[in-house]
């Protein structure tokens, strides 16, 4: 039997366990609390982004998921919640598939980067509908914890692509419909300049000359619409040849002479 002196060295390892047991508890606690803080914000956080956000941990599985990322995968949070990121995303550039959790040693050492070479990468969703899209992934820290996971934030370049079109189409259209009446009445004025319809005051022609010069510059900033609306909605082909610069220069001036006559300007090409 244990004499007193035995007693009391179990009893104070006993107290000691129970206070090491209490301290530990008590972090695990406060661990816990902090990490539960922290994913409140967190969700609070993704609620207010427009763009889709996937929160993952680091072996991949979904922790998080913002309403923008569920519209535009098709799929429900309740279905995404706990499933491996590179099991519900399907992504490519151009055909070559994108492994999602490939990025996580990239963004581990780089901070936030690009996935993929382009910022218009397909994106299949859970109805098989393509979207567009842009990717980035950067590693998310938790002050409360060592173990870090990472971000994916998905931009949907979808309806930007379409509202460009839509604008360079109305562009286009509106151009073609100014540019016919604009030259109907240069001809107009042309006309009147000549002597066919009969002879005009001084004062007459000064007047049909400035709404004339007037006209021309009208012409051309359609022309350059047009040609703005042309290259938006790639229908402006570029054919590289070699070319005659001075030839160039040259029929350049001769379309602008008369012009610059008429200001008092005398345009000359040095070869």
């Amino acid at each position: 039997i244990p004499g007193g002196d035995e007693w009391r060295r179990v009893s104070t390892r006993v107290h000691d366990l129970g206070s090491q047991l209490a301290r530990f508890s008590h972090d695990l606690i406060q661990e816990r609390v902090m990490v539960l803080a922290e994913h409140k914000k967190l969700t609070l956080a993704l609620s207010e982004i427009s763009d889709a956000v996937i929160s993952c941990d680091k072996d991949g599985k979904i922790m998080l998921i913002n309403k923008p990322a569920e519209e535009l995968l098709a799929c429900p949070s309740r279905i995404l919640m706990g499933k491996h990121i590179d099991e519900m995303v399907r992504l490519y550039e151009h055909d070559t598939p994108l492994v999602v959790s490939t990025y996580y040693s990239q963004a581990k050492a780089n901070g936030l980067i690009r996935m993929g070479n382009t910022d218009r990468l397909r994106l299949m969703t859970a109805e098989n509908h393509e979207r567009m899209v842009s990717a980035r992934i950067g590693v998310l820290g938790m002050p409360a914890s060592t173990h870090n996971g990472y971000m994916i934030t998905f931009h949907d370049v979808s309806r930007e692509r379409f509202l460009k079109k839509v604008k360079a189409d109305f562009v286009f259209i509106a151009a073609h419909e100014l540019r016919t009446p604009l030259t109907e009445v240069k001809w107009a004025m042309d006309l009147l300049m000549g002597k066919e319809l009969g002879l005009l005051s001084r004062k007459q022609k000064n007047l049909i000359r400035r709404s004339f010069d007037s006209n021309e510059h009208m012409i051309q900033l359609v022309d350059d619409l047009l040609k703005t609306a042309m290259v938006e909605s790639a229908q402006f082909r570029y054919s590289k040849m070699p070319t005659d610069i001075k030839k160039i220069i040259s029929d350049i001036i001769q379309i602008r002479k008369k012009a610059a006559k008429k200001k008092g300007i005398i345009l000359t090409f040095k070869k």
